[in-house]
């Protein structure tokens, strides 16, 4: 029956109430059956570099771009990780994702196991720890990352597939590109060939580390909009839990 479902969703394109109606079952199995495939999925990115400051009216960097994998069950904010991995950066700066013309961002948080950054100035972001599978990206799509506000450092991501992992890699095109003038580091990045996420927790390139995933982020939260601060305290000294 799985199969079935499947089928009809990939080949004949079909809506969960088509599919529940041709094979007389619920829509809840076939949401089911869909959402875990979806999870299950490797998202194939093209990442291409817009510069500094982009305004939306410029067009990649010419020459230059990178092919990675991820996998649908992994958040935005490792996705962050995995791209700063690739370009060899510090990942130490702010960052956001906008897909659909909606932002999901990461605005800091501190050391308490219940982080919050109140920013009404950010009060119509979301979180950059929604996974990939929850965005409703398709092939072809397209999203802006930005890294490093002030600095404005964005990326074009492209979604080049989605589909089960695959062994294909590709080299990189273009030149490592530089975080910081060369005066601010004396740091050297090494080549990469290689970004694709093997079947563990690592990514593993020819830097010297490998990336390690972020554990155990969804029990933590990245910030609240200042609006919603009265509600949450009032919701934690409340007894209803």
């Amino acid at each position: 029956m799985h199969e079935q479902i499947k089928h009809l969703s990939h080949s004949q394109k079909l809506t969960v109430r088509q599919i529940a109606g041709q094979l007389h079952v619920g829509r809840k199995l076939v949401t089911k059956v869909l959402k875990e495939e979806t999870i299950c999925l490797c998202y194939r990115l093209r990442v291409e570099y817009l510069g500094q400051g982009h305004q939306g009216n410029t067009s990649p960097l010419k020459g230059w771009d990178r092919e990675i994998q991820i996998m649908g069950d992994r958040t935005l904010n490792e996705l962050n990780d995995f791209i700063q991995h690739v370009l060899g950066w510090d990942n130490t700066h702010l960052y956001s994702f906008t897909v659909h013309g909606k932002v999901y961002a990461y605005l800091g948080q501190d050391n308490s196991s219940v982080a919050e950054v109140v920013e009404d100035v950010f009060e119509n972001y979301c979180s950059a720890k929604i996974t990939l599978h929850l965005l409703g990206l398709c092939e072809n799509d397209q999203f802006v990352y930005n890294t490093d506000f002030g600095d404005d450092h964005v990326f074009l991501l492209t979604v080049t597939g989605i589909g089960p992992r695959t062994n294909k890699n590709c080299l990189p095109m273009g030149k490592d590109l530089m975080q910081y003038e060369p005066q601010d580091s004396e740091r050297e990045v090494a080549s990469i060939t290689e970004y694709e996420e093997p079947d563990g927790k690592q990514i593993h390139s020819s830097l010297s580390t490998a990336l390690q995933f972020r554990p155990n982020e969804s029990f933590k939260v990245d910030f609240i909009a200042g609006k919603d601060k009265d509600t949450l305290d009032k919701w934690r000294r409340s007894k209803e839990k």
